[in-house]
């Protein structure tokens, strides 16, 4: 009882002291919580700049959406892949820890990019589109920065949809006005190219003292003249990958390579995150029976094709047909080859889902293809008369089948040349034109008249109505499938043709064409070669019990070799990758998933992932994934990168065991023995320089032991980074000097000193290394 009555008399100051603790739980609770609460929007922190997810200008989707926007348009892409949407992150995240890494120093410096110097960047890429097109036009590319590159692009793109030079300035001028409007893209293009010109502006103060300061002191000057010696030399190079070098028996000792690792560790260090995975690959392939089923389904289909009375409507009723890709803009379908061509333009109505073209294959969608069209096809399309059909060619290559028909035979050039003239007037889309339609159209009828009685008045009129083009302006129009190419084939030559566009009349003035040939029009449906769902669904099973019968990435290791599965190791995977480059296969889920919080070194995932492969269009397959290593940004522990230091140092060994193999071969053989017992061949009196980068296509390391060397034709084995060489010194001798040794001084400084990095790199390189970023980019997806 006196104890509670102690505990009465001092309940006050225990419900403070309880209170205290309570408090102090809760704030250390907090501390581990509200990190997770004020992140939840946070993508990457690059210094004290802090990158968020969204909801403000500079968010990384904003960025990441106007570069985005840009390269589309001006790449002509109209559809992202992953390879691209890769390109785009890289460019994005370089910007960033770029404006961060150059605002922090110039910050040291007392300088800031404040809005008046932004206003001024602005009005200059304006004021200066004449110039960058003038640069753009004669290749003076080396004349402009990269955001003058990119603009001269755009307005070119502008300039041929038919917009003026005043419409483009005007644009870009008011380029707030777009910001939330339905044109938008406009808006964001342009701001991606603003912050080009910002950077190149950042790099521009900070650099302002390194860049072109490459020194030479006299004596440099005078030791690399002394040194201008040329060698002769006899040469055989024997890649380090031949079979006989495989049964070299290497063996790491653990102490060995733990020195090996703290003496190189800078090679180790990363400045971003990267996994390693290994994983399965499970190819989903057509079966026996799938090539049947299709192999039917064409020829049921080729059958409906040969006895419809109309392409269009056969085109408009099959199911599978994609409509919005069956005709150009005439409504007719054309693709052209000569007579006797090797090579085809094959631009055909697809047999496939929408989006999708069966000229994937060869990398070009309705574009001139550079892939020899089969031998059985080529033979009927240029020999057989009009009307002939195209039985169903089953094509291994591309993996279609194709029917179609010769649809006519006609002689056309393959090029026109002219000079146009256009006129514009008011629109929604052309608000700064002063004309109405119909005043357009009463001055274009006056020009046409003018320029029927004379041609070349035409000239005389370009200085009125396109300033932008040179008084003598004219270009050769290539063969085209489009109304306009056919209609000035119709077009006599000194005659000319008005055309009707959305905002002008155009006048085309024709002066001179090639003879015609002869040329066929045709028509392919390329139907795919597809796998069944049942074969879809057979090995998702099997990928299915893989997974589950693995425990960690050891087993899945196991597995895969005794079950003759493709295993694949592949290493310093990034958070935004999206394509697995050992196998070619297209997977991001897979990296989400080896960046994920949760997911722990040597996991195998519970479930297989969906992957495309990168260059075979329609191909899938299913991947079982292992996370192998993480390695964290800034310098690794020994474990978490022992297997490529040991990797690096089989390497060496192997190159010392090879290299002292081969040299005592050479104490007993000649050096064109040794040669030929490796498939190899020798070459003689290869001149070698110094000087000169790459020499004879011997690696640098190897020039420099050249140097060394006695002339007395006896032969050394000497190991490069990718092969062995066998060397035999036969002279050396000084080369003249020249009298003015400028140019051999800067293709040295080019060449060997500097490489093929420029100074403001190497600046940007050595900031990065101190600067501390937080990369959480593998969170975009999330939110997208």
């Amino acid at each position: 009882m006196a104890a509670i009555g102690k505990i009465r008399k001092h309940g006050v100051l225990l419900m403070i002291i309880i209170g205290v603790a309570l408090l102090a739980f809760i704030v250390g609770d907090l501390t581990q919580l509200l990190p997770s609460l004020t992140n939840k929007n946070l993508l990457a922190k690059v210094g004290k700049e802090t990158i968020r997810m969204d909801g403000r200008e500079n968010s990384y989707t904003s960025y990441y959406e106007q570069n985005r926007v840009l390269l589309e348009f001006i790449q002509d892409k109209s559809s992202s892949d992953e390879a691209f949407d890769q390109q785009v992150h890289d460019i994005t995240w370089a910007q960033i820890k770029e404006e961060a890494m150059l605002d922090e120093q110039l910050g040291k410096l007392g300088m800031k990019l404040n809005d008046q110097i932004v206003e001024n960047i602005n009005n200059t890429l304006v004021n200066d589109i004449e110039k960058i097109l003038m640069a753009l036009s004669n290749n003076q590319y080396r004349m402009l920065t990269q955001s003058q590159q990119v603009m001269g692009q755009l307005c070119y793109k502008f300039l041929n949809q038919g917009a003026s030079l005043d419409n483009i300035k005007q644009l870009f001028t008011n380029i707030e006005e777009y910001r939330n409007t339905p044109n938008s893209n406009i808006y964001l293009m342009y701001k991606a190219i603003e912050r080009m010109a910002c950077i190149e502006a950042r790099e521009n103060a900070y650099f302002g003292l390194a860049n072109n300061s490459l020194y030479f002191s006299t004596p440099l000057l005078e030791q690399i003249t002394k040194d201008n010696t040329a060698y002769l030399v006899q040469a055989a190079a024997i890649n380090l990958n031949n079979p006989t070098f495989n049964a070299l028996e290497i063996n790491i000792d653990e102490n060995e390579a733990k020195a090996y690792f703290k003496k190189h560790i800078d090679k180790y260090t990363s400045l971003e995150a990267l996994r390693d995975m290994d994983y399965a690959v499970i190819p989903v392939l057509p079966t026996e029976e799938d090539q049947k089923a299709i192999q039917d389904s064409v020829y049921r289909i080729f059958n409906r094709f040969a006895n419809s009375t109309s392409i269009q409507d056969f085109t408009k009723n099959e199911r599978k047909i994609d409509k919005s890709r069956a005709f150009n803009r005439d409504g007719n379908f054309w693709s052209y080859n000569g007579k006797n061509a090797s090579f085809v333009q094959v631009d055909t109505l697809l047999y496939l889902e929408n989006g999708k073209t069966a000229l994937n294959f060869f990398g070009v969608e309705n574009e001139q293809n550079n892939s020899p069209m089969p031998k059985v096809m080529d033979s009927v399309i240029n020999h057989a008369p009009a009307g002939t059909l195209l039985p169903p060619y089953f094509d291994a290559n591309s993996g279609f089948w194709y029917f179609g028909k010769v649809r006519s035979v006609a002689y056309r050039p393959d090029s026109i040349k002219v000079s146009f003239i256009a006129v514009d007037f008011k629109t929604d889309m052309n608000t700064n034109s002063t004309r109405t339609k119909e005043e357009a159209q009463s001055l274009m009828d006056s020009i046409q008249r003018t320029v029927a009685a004379n041609p070349s008045q035409i000239f005389s009129l370009l200085a009125t109505y396109n300033p932008q083009l040179q008084k003598d302006s004219t270009m050769w129009l290539t063969d085209m499938p489009d109304t306009l190419y056919n209609k000035l084939i119709n077009t006599n030559i000194n005659g000319c043709y008005v055309q009707e566009r959305e905002n002008d009349f155009l006048l085309v003035a024709v002066f001179d064409k090639t003879a015609p040939k002869e040329k066929r029009q045709y028509l392919l449906y390329p139907v795919p070669l597809e796998v069944s769902r049942t074969t879809i669904d057979m090995r998702r099973k099997e990928a299915n019990a893989l997974a589950a019968e693995c425990s960690d990435v050891t087993k899945l290791n196991e597995v895969a070799k005794e079950k003759g599965i493709v295993l694949v190791e592949e290493t310093d995977i990034r958070n935004m990758q999206g394509i697995l480059y050992q196998s070619q296969l297209v997977c991001r889920e897979a990296v989400a998933w080896a960046y994920d919080d949760e997911t722990e070194i040597g996991q195998v995932a519970h479930s297989p992932f969906t992957a495309k492969y990168l260059n075979v269009e329609g191909q899938e397959a299913f991947i079982i994934a292992g996370l192998k290593h993480v390695r964290t940004a800034g310098k690794p522990t020994y474990e978490s990168v022992k297997h490529l230091v040991e990797a690096d140092m089989k390497a060496e060994k192997k190159h010392e065991l090879v290299e002292k193999m081969l040299q005592d071969t050479l104490a007993k053989v000649s050096i064109q023995e040794v040669a030929q017992s490796y498939n190899t061949f020798v070459r003689d009196s290869i001149r070698v320089h110094f000087s000169e980068f790459q020499s004879a296509g011997i690696e640098n390391a190897i020039i420099g032991k050249i140097a060394g060397m006695k002339a007395d034709n006896k032969p050394v084995a000497m190991c490069g980074k990718n092969a062995v060489y066998l060397i035999a010194l036969q002279s050396s001798e000084p080369t003249t000097a020249p009298a003015d040794n400028t140019a051999m001084v800067e293709n040295y400084a080019g060449q060997v000193v500097i490489g093929n990095t420029n100074i403001p790199q190497l600046f940007m390189s050595d900031l990065e290394k101190n600067l501390k970023i937080t990369d959480r980019r593998h969170y975009f997806y999330r939110h997208n």
